[in-house]
Formats: structure tokens, C-alpha cells, sequence
């Protein structure tokens, strides 16, 4: 089997399992939708162009042979997905139910990869979980604000919390809630 021939299969069973929620609803299966997406291919000029053009540079050896294989890949995905969305606009392959939330993720992916919609943004990772030095510094601030002294001095019992309390008091960071002087609206202090 040829290089070629062999991405073409990868390529369609890749298609097949990332869109099997998508086929489940189609109305004469996944086989028929293949083979109906095979055949919008085949009248694709620009698809037959495609193939080729990487057809020979497929069959090169080392690097340039696997970038060319994953170009010609690529290209036949988009083909393939272009295709299926024709034969879908065309009425050729129809849906009989109402899609699930999965069947439009992957409906829009294949629309994705036609080029007909936008690439999802990408969502950056959340952030870092604080360290235990942040969440301390967190609760010394938050028990300035909104407990009484004798609830701090206990906790001050704790070495990591009275290092930590000392530290925010020398720099200032523990301004006093009820001692700052006003004169005629402006603050002192």
C-alpha cells in the first residue's frame, strides 16, 4: 500500500472516531455519509488538484517526505470536511433527530477545519494556585481588617503567623483602621 493510499485511510478513520457522535445522527449512517463524501470528492477539482500536488512529494524520503505527507493530510481533512459540509448544504446527508451538544461541537469542528468559522480562542490555564506563603499573607491581612486584637494575638501564638504579621506591620502594609488623623478633609498621617 503506497503512502498515499495509506493517509488517505488514516485520514478517513480519523474523521470517522472524531465525528461519531456527528454520524450517529445521519440517516443512513457513517458507511453511506463516506461514501457520499467520497464522491463529492471526486467532482472536487480542487481536491483532485491537491492530491496531486503532494502526490509527489509524498513518496520523498526523510524530512521532506513526512512534511509533505502532513501537508497532504492536512489538505485532505480540509477537503474532506469541505465536502461533507456540501453534501450536508446539498440535502445529500441529513440528520434525523435534533444534535446533541457533543454531534454541534463536532459539526463546528469540521466547519473549523472547511475554514468556514473561526478557530475557537484559546483559553488560557488558570492560574497557579496561590503558595502557602501567599495564602498567609492573605489571612493575616483579611484578620487585620475584621478581627478584634485578642483574636490576632492568639493567633500570633503560631511562628509562621507572627513572622508573617511582623513582616506586613514593618512595611507598613497594616495601616491602623481607626488613628488616621484628618484636618479640614485632608489625611495626615
Amino acid at each position: 500500500m503506497s503512502k498515499i493510499s495509506t493517509a488517505v485511510q488514516d485520514v478517513r478513520n480519523e474523521f470517522l472516531r472524531e465525528h461519531r457522535d456527528l454520524l450517529a445522527f445521519t440517516k443512513n449512517g457513517a458507511d453511506d455519509v463516506m461514501r457520499r463524501v467520497t464522491a463529492a470528492l471526486a467532482l472536487d477539482t480542487q481536491a483532485k488538484e491537491d492530491v496531486q500536488f503532494y502526490s509527489s512529494a509524498v513518496d520523498q524520503a526523510g524530512y521532506a517526505g513526512e512534511v509533505a505527507l502532513a501537508d497532504f493530510k492536512r489538505e485532505l481533512r480540509r477537503s474532506v470536511a469541505r465536502a461533507f459540509l456540501e453534501c450536508q448544504k446539498n440535502l445529500v446527508i441529513e440528520f434525523v433527530a435534533r444534535l446533541t451538544p457533543e454531534a454541534e461541537i463536532q459539526l463546528e469542528d469540521i466547519e473549523i477545519t472547511a475554514g468556514q468559522r473561526p478557530p475557537r480562542p484559546i483559553v488560557p490555564p488558570p492560574p497557579p494556585p496561590p503558595t502557602a506563603a501567599e495564602q498567609l499573607e492573605a489571612e493575616v491581612r483579611r484578620d487585620w481588617t475584621h478581627l478584634r486584637s485578642s483574636e490576632i494575638k492568639r493567633k500570633r501564638n503560631n511562628a509562621a503567623y507572627r513572622a508573617m504579621f511582623d513582616k506586613l506591620m514593618a512595611a507598613g502594609q497594616l495601616a491602623s483602621q481607626c488613628t488616621t488623623l484628618y484636618n479640614a478633609g485632608e489625611e495626615q498621617r
